[in-house]
């Protein structure tokens, strides 16, 4: 069974039950999330927003009311949705991965990977970033929360049998891509000294998807033509 599959049958629920007090308190999060405090260090203002690993919703929850943000969420765990559809009922949540987004091209100004990638097959990486960079539209921003380790490595999980931490720098899933580049890291504190610290290590990185992927003029021709022009 593919990590995919443990977490919509099982897993997903156990993680939202473990940290369920947590989530149902979002006003307590908001001012020590990372992931609004790069939001809100970028001076960006999400209008369509999509959040990847949305669990029952708490942050588009505070992105809608601080930002007039419509919020759309999706998580494996079915008993997260059903909770931010009690508690949040003007966000729009769907239980299903990041692999299949259930949403039309370009229809997010602003997408967030919340804290979730790490728990994703490896397998299935090329097909997220699609996926990703399917629903976001040209000139939109990519918000990525996840652990900051030295290089790539995988632990297992220790919540459940079978299953890995895969630990990496998650923007380069697409940053090679000259479409896009990256605006922004906000790395959490540590003690670099401390070989043990690398394990628990967290950022938050910003990329965004211009809207041209190339130069619209030809540089070579562009060239050439100064040369010409001197030789006049």
């Amino acid at each position: 069974m593919t990590q995919k599959h443990i977490f919509l049958q099982k897993e997903g629920d156990a993680y939202f039950d473990r940290n369920r007090e947590v989530n149902e308190h979002p006003s307590a999060l908001a001012l020590r999330d990372p992931v609004l405090r790069a939001i809100t260090a970028g001076g960006w203002r999400p209008r369509q927003l999509l959040e990847i690993g949305c669990s029952n919703g708490w942050r588009l929850e505070i992105l809608r009311l601080d930002h007039g943000a419509v919020g759309w969420g999706i998580d494996p765990s079915a008993s997260a949705i059903r909770a931010g559809r009690r508690q949040f009922p003007r966000l729009n949540l769907k239980k299903g991965t990041a692999d299949r987004l259930p949403f039309r091209r370009g229809q997010f100004d602003f997408v967030i990977a919340g804290f979730c990638l790490y728990l994703c097959d490896p397998n299935d990486y090329f097909v997220i970033a699609a996926e990703i960079d399917r629903v976001l539209r040209p000139g939109g921003k990519l918000a990525i929360f996840d652990f900051d380790p030295p290089f790539p490595y995988r632990n297992s999980y220790r919540h459940c049998a079978g299953v890995f931490s895969c630990k990496l720098d998650f923007s380069q899933m697409f940053s090679w891509h000259p479409a896009y580049h990256l605006l922004q890291i906000t790395r959490g504190e540590h003690d670099a000294s401390v070989r043990s610290g690398f394990d628990d290590r967290q950022a938050v990185w910003v990329l965004e998807k211009t809207r041209s992927t190339f130069a619209l003029t030809d540089p070579f021709a562009a060239a050439a033509s100064r040369r010409s022009s001197r030789t006049r």
